[in-house]
């Protein structure tokens, strides 16, 4: 455990009483992600609006800080030990949404199953690929930014993001790896803010349609748990290979990989960090084995430091 030094408590403290933060220390990350892994966060700074976003990452930045960002938690896997470096949640005004003629603006804070049913409502397609599984618009845009989530991809427009000592600026999504427009926000010292995705009208009912056979596929939400995990190279199809080399079922601790779903990874109550990398570990070499195919992960492993490991 590190303390947090006096100074920056007593900033964070001003800062929370004027409205625009929250903080806590020794949080337990286990009720924070969907896996329920991990251990106790040393400080976490849930952000309500732009400015405090602005105020938390100028305020940490000198003190030579750096942190991490957790949205709806369905991808992190924190360690065991926990972690020191500080985590930021955006809630408020950044996990509102807005609805229009042809798409939405949503804070990086709003949780994916609002919003897709909002547009659903709305008569708005493009989002049905996203259910069946949790996550924050924030989540998925990174997921975009990554090379994951085409469906996203396919359908980000811009974000807003914030840097220390530079105010909200909207960026122009380019695609996957075009590092002149996504440099500075996959970059650790930037905060996606909210994002706009386009998409177009249908009828209600094809979309609910869509939508009902997308949780067929997935076989719905469980607790526990984190979908989709691993990704194969282009054209391979990663639950067959997962499939074919025996993995359904397939433990290391208390952590399985799920038999309704080949590319998914569940939990018991007593599952830790190093469960969940064992089972990756082990499912990449029986992929491996099987069909000389390297598999790699969706999930985000972290070290204490917040620093992205290799599971």
């Amino acid at each position: 455990m590190v303390d947090v030094p006096p100074n920056l408590r007593k900033r964070l403290r001003k800062m929370q009483s004027e409205g625009g933060i929250q903080f806590h220390e020794r949080v337990d990350l286990r009720e924070w992600t969907t896996l329920r892994v991990g251990g106790p966060a040393d400080l976490m700074i849930r952000c309500r609006n732009e400015e405090a976003v602005q105020g938390t990452v100028d305020l940490l930045a000198s003190h030579g800080m750096s942190w991490i960002v957790l949205g709806a938690g369905s991808r992190l896997v924190a360690p065991d030990a926990g972690l020191r470096v500080p985590v930021l949640n955006l809630t408020g005004d950044l996990a509102r949404w807005e609805v229009d003629l042809d798409g939405l603006v949503a804070g990086a804070g709003a949780k994916l199953t609002q919003v897709r049913g909002s547009v659903a409502r709305a008569g708005l397609s493009g989002m049905e690929r996203l259910f069946g599984a949790p996550g924050s618009v924030g989540g998925a845009v990174c997921s975009a930014l990554m090379g994951h989530r085409r469906e996203v991809a396919q359908l980000l427009e811009w974000m807003a993001t914030i840097e220390p000592g530079r105010a909200a600026a909207r960026v122009t999504y380019e695609g996957p790896g075009k590092t002149d427009s996504n440099t500075s926000v996959m970059d650790s010292r930037g905060v996606v803010v909210s994002a706009r995705f386009g998409l177009r009208g249908d009828q209600p009912a094809a979309i609910h349609a869509r939508i009902a056979a997308v949780e067929d596929d997935t076989g719905g939400w469980r607790t526990r748990c984190a979908a989709p995990v691993f990704a194969a190279p282009p054209g391979e199809n990663v639950e067959k290979l997962i499939l074919e080399s025996g993995c359904r079922g397939l433990k290391v601790g208390a952590a399985q990989v799920a038999t309704e779903l080949a590319n998914a990874i569940k939990t018991g109550r007593v599952a830790t960090a190093e469960d969940v990398i064992g089972l990756c570990r082990r499912v990449f070499a029986r992929v491996k084995d099987a069909s000389g195919i390297t598999l790699s992960t969706r999930l985000c492993f972290v070290d204490e430091h917040g620093r992205k490991v290799d599971p």
